[in-house]
């Protein structure tokens, strides 16, 4: 069976011990765990316990390639000689920003501290181990680690997330990333290509106010809702490029579609989030401004731009200002998501659209997807920068509102096929590719001719929507087991 296909190698570049102990010096751990690495393979590792590192002015000592450790506190007589001899492996283990830190170093032996130097050390210390680091600091983030199951194909061993998920949506664009080297730290002419017809596509062109006053009209009363976005300034102090964001104002209900049909406007009830005794609130309406409704309608996701016209006691009076728009992109099949990516199931018109006439072969029931062509057909779906849509979908019964998190209606990303897999289910051999979340927007383009702007995603915590679905979740786990534990036990009554 094929694994998970693994792109080409990228260039290494040659590592620094210099840069590895200039690092550990910006995280500045006060101690570790350190674990003396066995010498044969398959052998355990021996844990020594806590060190501390060498501190000059509450800041991590290092000398050029070298740091100073004091002597593990576990460490037993007959295993002092291991670290001494100059060729002993160990690896230290600290926190960072509640993030799990690994870092591999040789012990050069240990030595005695010149007293001028002794003098300057926040403790005092004759004698410490010298060590140097072996490779870069591993920095896990834990949350990324933690997937969210949506389909278990079956097997209960894996429990299911029903409280967060989200509809997919995927398009190709005219850029690719770089086979080597960094990638930019921001992209500003991306452009989406359509992988397949459009969803949702209106019959006939009508003006936006006529399709939106037709589409609300099929729903009842309570359920005419759109979620408010607001395009505003954003806080120039903040070093970032682009100048708007978008501020979610959150859901609002459609009001008035039988009146002043004659108008092309709109009444929505004012946002909860609204203040009008605080002029200073952001989330206030004011006559001139930009919005974008967002709605969900026939199966699929629309958009439309407003201006604001008129702000009253409770309601919004608004001026549609382009198009009706609706979702464009491919639907996917979601498997499960985490802080870095997602996993979908495969499917005949992503390959087609991405690969085109490099796609090996038309996908059917029983294809096989082996081979050197299947192989360079996968390597190939690295290449392209994918444009994803996320519309979240929200279940939390009222009574756990607390865990739920505050989502925009639609978050786009960059994203990258970084593994394709092959399972089998009920006899047939079926597609995965996994996707990790490249960029994130940070400027829309809302009018003709501007560019969306899009911000290199580095780490977990520049993923603010999924950190915080994470940190939610988890919250939520610990409260459901907290209920549990208080239950009384069964009676054991049939």
């Amino acid at each position: 069976m094929l694994g998970f296909f693994r792109s080409p190698k990228k260039e290494v570049d040659t590592f620094d011990p210099a840069e590895a102990a200039a690092r550990l010096a910006e995280m500045n751990p006060a101690s570790a765990q350190i674990l003396l690495q066995a010498g044969n393979e398959g052998a355990k590792s021996t844990d020594l316990g806590k060190t501390f590192f060498l501190r000059r002015g509450r800041q991590l000592y290092h000398d050029g390639q070298c740091f100073y450790i004091t002597t593990p506190d576990a460490l037993k007589a007959e295993e002092q000689p291991l670290l001494t001899g100059g060729k002993a492996t160990v690896l230290l283990q600290f926190l960072h920003q509640q993030a799990p830190v690994k870092l591999e170093c040789q012990v050069l032996g240990h030595f005695r501290l010149l007293p001028e130097l002794v003098e300057t050390l926040d403790f005092k210390v004759k004698a410490a181990f010298k060590l140097q680091p072996l490779g870069p600091l591993n920095r896990e983030e834990r949350r990324k680690h933690l997937r969210y199951v949506l389909k278990n194909h079956g097997d209960s061993r894996v429990s299911l997330t029903s409280y967060v998920q989200f509809d997919v949506f995927v398009q190709n664009t005219q850029r690719q990333f770089p086979k080597a080297g960094a990638l930019p730290a921001e992209l500003a002419d991306l452009r989406p290509v359509p992988l397949a017809p459009a969803t949702g596509k209106l019959p006939e062109a009508r003006p936006a106010i006529e399709v939106f006053r037709a589409l609300m009209q099929e729903k009842a009363p309570p359920d005419r809702l759109v979620t408010v976005a607001k395009v505003a300034k954003k806080d120039l102090r903040q070093i970032q490029s682009g100048t708007e964001e978008m501020l979610q104002l959150g859901p609002s209900t459609v009001l008035g579609l039988e009146r002043d049909l004659q108008r092309n406007i709109l009444y929505l009830k004012k946002s909860a989030k609204a203040d009008l005794a605080n002029k200073d609130n952001p989330y206030n309406l004011h006559p001139g401004e930009r919005v974008v409704l967002y709605f969900p309608a026939h199966g699929g996701y629309w958009q439309v731009r407003c201006e604001v016209l008129e702000t009253q006691i409770q309601n919004d009076v608004l001026r549609p200002l382009g198009p009706l728009m609706g979702e464009e992109g491919l639907k996917l099949e979601l498997v499960d998501y985490s802080v870095g990516g997602l996993r979908v199931e495969g499917q005949a018109a992503l390959l087609k659209g991405l690969l085109g006439p490099a796609s090996p072969a038309e996908q059917k029931e029983g294809t096989p997807y082996e081979g050197p062509g299947w192989d360079r057909a996968f390597a190939a779906l690295g290449r392209p920068m994918l444009h994803l849509n996320l519309y979240p979908r929200l279940r939390f019964p009222e009574e756990l509102k607390q865990f739920q998190p505050e989502l925009p209606f639609k978050i786009p990303f960059v994203a990258q096929v970084v593994q394709t897999h092959v399972r089998e289910r009920a006899g047939k051999r079926l597609l995965q590719h996994g996707l990790r979340l490249v960029y994130e927007l940070q400027a829309a383009a809302l009018d003709p001719g501007e560019l969306e702007r899009w911000k290199l995603i580095r780490g977990a915590r520049d993923n603010p929507h999924f950190a915080q679905i994470s940190a939610k979740l988890n919250q939520l786990r610990g409260h459901l087991e907290y209920q549990a534990s208080r239950r009384p036990p069964a009676s054991g009554r049939p």
